[in-house]
């Protein structure tokens, strides 16, 4: 998905496009020792690995900026991406994409996550031909597990992923096909 077509909100966030004005925002939670960790890549040690990563994420056009309503402040990513494992599965008939995200760690526990990760499946479902949305977390990240989990992605398999550490993690991958989804909103709605 071309990010810089598209922006989405939810009560609490809006995720849109970077620009190179978030740079400040950027680093404050990039380098922070653990979240990138997290994610697969090493927290930033200057202002200028995140102006590298910024400009690829701008250069890209899959990464959303992750804003705070209330603050204008940008505090995490979102990243769309192909997957290496679904090509070798039942699913690489479908027209898929891949979910990353990633949020400063001063906001963990607030449930932004699940607010960003639910709207953003319903939008994709909803305004675009993607037909599943794959995602993965290291088996060690018990909150990206619980974020999944609310979103009810299905689990498929235990795998490994090469973190960009040059690092091999055991990961958990999961979908989450659009049939399963509008049947779960049809079955929610009728219980209102």
């Amino acid at each position: 998905m071309d990010t810089s077509e598209h922006t989405i909100e939810t009560e609490r966030l809006i995720l849109r496009f970077w620009k190179e004005e978030d740079l400040a925002d950027f680093n404050e939670y990039t380098k922070v020792e653990g979240v990138g960790e997290m994610a697969g890549w090493f927290h930033h040690e200057n202002l200028d690995k995140s102006r590298e990563i910024l400009n690829l994420f701008i250069e890209s056009k899959s990464d959303f900026a992750l804003v705070l309503k209330e603050t204008g402040k940008v505090i995490g990513s979102f990243e769309f991406h192909e997957s290496k494992w679904i090509p070798d599965s039942i699913y690489s008939n479908l027209k898929y994409t891949t979910l990353g995200f990633v949020l400063a760690k001063s906001y963990w526990g607030h449930s932004l996550m699940p607010e960003a990760v639910n709207t953003v499946i319903k939008y994709l479902f909803d305004n675009t031909e993607i037909e599943a949305i794959a995602i993965s977390h290291f088996k060690h990240n018990e909150q990206s597990k619980r974020v999944i989990e609310k979103a009810r992605f299905m689990y498929v398999m235990d795998g490994t992923h090469m973190s960009r550490m040059g690092t091999e993690f055991e990961d958990k991958k999961y979908i989450l096909l659009k049939n399963d989804f509008n049947k779960f909103m049809k079955e929610a709605t009728a219980k209102l």
